[in-house]
C-alpha cells in the first residue's frame, strides 16, 4: 500500500516532458559552425561595425545615443539604430548584438576581438611581446578590449585610422577564408 501511494506521488511530481514550454534553457545548443561559416560571421560583424563608425565616430566613450522624445527612462540595452556615433569597441559590441542579442563581446565576440586586436597591434595599439594567436582566455580578451579602447581614445587618433584597422581586420578574415579548405 505504501509503495502504491509513493509511486503515485512520484508520478505526479514528474510532469510529462512534452507538456513543458520550450524555454531558452531547455533548448539544445546550436550545432557548431564550420570554419567558413564562423569566418563569414566575423566578416559580417566587422562590416557592420565599419558602417556604424562611418555614420559617426567618438572617443572617450563607447557610443553616443540620440536623444529620445518620449522616454524618460533609459533602457539597459541600446539598439544600434539609436546610436549616432561609436568608438571601435562600442561598434564591435553593437554589431555583435545585432546578430545575437545575448552575445557577450568577450566570449561570443572572441574571434572578432582577436582579429581586430591583431590588426590594431600592427598599428601600434599594444606593446605585448607575445605573438597573436587564437583562443585567448577571457581575462586576456578583457585586456584586449582595454587595449583597443585606449588605442581608439589616444589623443590625435582619427576616424580614418580606426577604419583602416577594421579594413585590415576584414582583409585578414577574407584571407583566412581563402586558405580554408572547401566543404
Amino acid at each position: 500500500m505504501a509503495t502504491t501511494v509513493q509511486t503515485a506521488v512520484q508520478e505526479q511530481a514528474r510532469p510529462d516532458r512534452t507538456a513543458r514550454p520550450n524555454r531558452w534553457w531547455h533548448r539544445r545548443p546550436a550545432p557548431p559552425r564550420s570554419p567558413l561559416q564562423e569566418l563569414d560571421r566575423v566578416r559580417a560583424v566587422l562590416d557592420r561595425a565599419r558602417a556604424l563608425i562611418e555614420t559617426g565616430w567618438v572617443q572617450d566613450r563607447w557610443y553616443v545615443v540620440a536623444p529620445r522624445r518620449s522616454s524618460l527612462l533609459r533602457q539597459a540595452v541600446v539598439a544600434p539604430d539609436e546610436v549616432t556615433a561609436a568608438c571601435l569597441v562600442g561598434a564591435l559590441a553593437l554589431a555583435l548584438r545585432e546578430q545575437d542579442p545575448r552575445a557577450d563581446l568577450v566570449t561570443g565576440g572572441g574571434p572578432v576581438l582577436d582579429v581586430v586586436w591583431d590588426a590594431a597591434r600592427e598599428a601600434g595599439a599594444s606593446s605585448h611581446p607575445a605573438p597573436a594567436r587564437r583562443a585567448w582566455p577571457r581575462d586576456a580578451r578583457l585586456l584586449h578590449v582595454r587595449d583597443l579602447t585606449r588605442w581608439n581614445d589616444h589623443p590625435g587618433r582619427t576616424r580614418d585610422e580606426v577604419m583602416a584597422v577594421l579594413d585590415d581586420a576584414s582583409s585578414r578574415v577574407i584571407m583566412a577564408a581563402m586558405r580554408e579548405p572547401g566543404p
